[in-house]
């Protein structure tokens, strides 16, 4: 009786191995992701005071009522102001500026805001700035035309467009500083940036 009951266990025993030895299962399981496509860029625009930069809420780069420097004999603005044109997922865009005049107290088209603001295109990388003076230099608004900055001059990076007034140095050629022959007024222009993604 011994025997058939060590039997019994033993045959259970089997059995139960060989039922979670079947339980096993197999599952597959799918993987993915989905890389979007870059759809637009971001622009941000700053006033720099006192090496204090204040993103602003508008659009309205307002230099304000110069102050003068009596030893270089020119009107300057205590504040400038940059465009960041920011690499979206490690794009960076195709970036054009322009730009047109607006009023212009001196009547002389040479003489408007355009002559007397000038601009600077840099480089924003990982590990700091690089100017883009080789291929953008610096240049009074008025000069312009129709700049572009290409996404391989930039290399998946940021892009800062700086303006400021101009005060006579360091040389920009066609750029000139306020001085009391300007006829005093308001100078108004239009900048215009347009930033793209191919």
């Amino acid at each position: 009786m011994m025997r058939s009951f060590f039997r019994f266990v033993l045959i259970a025993g089997v059995l139960c191995l060989q039922a979670v030895a079947a339980r096993a299962d197999s599952q597959l399981f799918m993987a993915t992701a989905f890389v979007p496509t870059v759809s637009g860029t971001t622009m941000s625009a700053y006033k720099v005071t006192g090496g204090s930069a204040q993103l602003l809420n508008d659009v309205l780069f307002d230099f304000g009522t110069l102050l003068y420097d009596g030893q270089n004999q020119v009107w300057y603005a205590p504040s400038y102001f940059y465009i960041t044109v920011a690499a979206v997922q490690g794009v960076s865009p195709n970036v054009t500026v322009s730009y047109k005049e607006g009023a212009n107290p001196n009547g002389n088209q040479n003489h408007a805001l355009g002559a007397k603001v000038v601009l600077t295109f840099t480089r924003l990388t990982a590990t700091g700035q690089q100017n883009l003076m080789a291929s953008h230099p610096s240049q009074a608004l008025k000069d312009i035309g129709l700049v572009t900055v290409t996404p391989a001059e930039l290399g998946g990076d940021s892009l800062d467009i700086a303006l400021g007034i101009y005060r006579g140095f360091p040389v920009v050629a066609g750029a000139e500083p306020f001085t009391n022959a300007d006829t005093p007024g308001a100078y108004t222009g239009t900048l215009t940036v347009t930033s793209t993604v191919q």
